[in-house]
């Protein structure tokens, strides 16, 4: 079985069914009892002394974390997230020590997760979240709800390049319910009265949805860069991604009617249309009236016509049309 603290260890079960940890040259962690190591890099060692008894040893023999933890984790570089237990054996605290016995996040009834270069700390009397440094210090204190970060869009048989969620976390205030997002290098990025920001990608825009000013009207919405440059103003009721990192779907405040806003040059977007949707395969389908647009993926507008009804093909249509045109489009 390998040892999650990291590569240099593995355990074997014996037929006892007792654990024995070797390093990978098949060396004792801790000769000549194998069962008593657990893990080390060579610079420190982890043994245990009895039953749920836990400690790390200095390459000279010294004693630099106490044989008081059931368990050992693996934390930030250079650090390990700690759980200590009582008789049962049931978790009680967890903290983070470092290699050289520093106690670096205090001992509490919490949940400990390394994120990239920081840590997430979840809070389990008060069920509340924070983000701590690697050297402890708080980035966001300990007054959030934290989310995975969920990209509602379809993928609309396209793949979309750098889509990097895991590396964000949504942090939500339950008072206020103002969202801002946490990446994992400890950067927040929290725009000014935003009640949610959505992610689609790391080379795309963030929509912002802002907490209406009055407390009755619609949300206006705007979009950033994810260094907090603003894009678009919050002048827009309906905001929306494309296929284009670039051109974003939308319609303003001011106006009834969508269309397709560049960010390179958002004053001359068009908006023109009363109804937008968009098929299986990606491709938009723009209204106004009888008329109906049809765009591909590159946001080329490939027919125009007027007709009672528009829509995509069903599967028998299109499974018939390749098998005719013995085409895969």
């Amino acid at each position: 079985e390998p040892n999650d603290l990291g590569n240099t260890c593995f355990f074997v079960k014996g037929l006892d069914r007792r654990l024995r940890a070797y390093k990978t040259d098949g060396t004792p962690v801790y000769p000549p009892n194998p069962e008593a190591g657990v893990w080390t890099d060579g610079a420190v060692t982890i043994l245990t002394k009895g039953m749920g008894k836990k400690g790390v040893i200095n390459s000279k023999g010294d004693t630099i974390i106490p044989f008081e933890y059931v368990q050992f984790k693996p934390g930030l570089p250079g650090q390990f997230i700690v759980a200590k237990a009582n008789d049962d054996y049931t978790v009680t605290t967890i903290g983070v020590y470092d290699k050289k016995g520093k106690i670096i996040l205090p001992f509490a009834d919490q949940s400990v997760i390394a994120f990239g270069k920081v840590y997430q700390v979840y809070e389990h009397n008060i069920d509340r979240a924070g983000i701590f440094s690697a050297d402890g210090g708080a980035i966001v204190p300990k007054e959030y709800r934290f989310s995975s970060v969920y990209i509602s869009e379809r993928e609309y048989s396209t793949k979309t390049p750098d889509r990097h969620p895991e590396r964000y976390v949504s942090a939500t205030h339950p008072d206020t319910r103002q969202q801002f997002l946490i990446r994992d290098d400890g950067t927040i990025i929290r725009p000014k009265g935003a009640q949610e920001v959505r992610y689609h990608g790391d080379n795309f825009p963030l929509i912002i949805e802002m907490t209406p000013e009055d407390g009755t009207s619609f949300p206006r919405r705007m979009a950033i860069d994810l260094n907090g440059k603003v894009l678009l103003p919050a002048e827009y009721l309906m905001l929306d991604f494309t296929p284009d990192p670039n051109v974003l779907i939308g319609r303003k405040a001011t106006a009834k009617q969508i269309g397709f806003i560049s960010l390179d040059a958002p004053q001359k977007a068009e908006f023109i249309y009363d109804y937008q949707s968009r098929f299986s395969n990606g491709y938009y389908r723009m209204q106004t009236g009888h008329r109906y647009d049809l765009y591909n993926l590159r946001l080329k507008r490939i027919h125009s016509g007027e007709y009672n009804w528009c829509n995509e093909p069903n599967r028998d249509q299109y499974l018939q049309f390749r098998l005719e045109g013995k085409t895969k489009e």
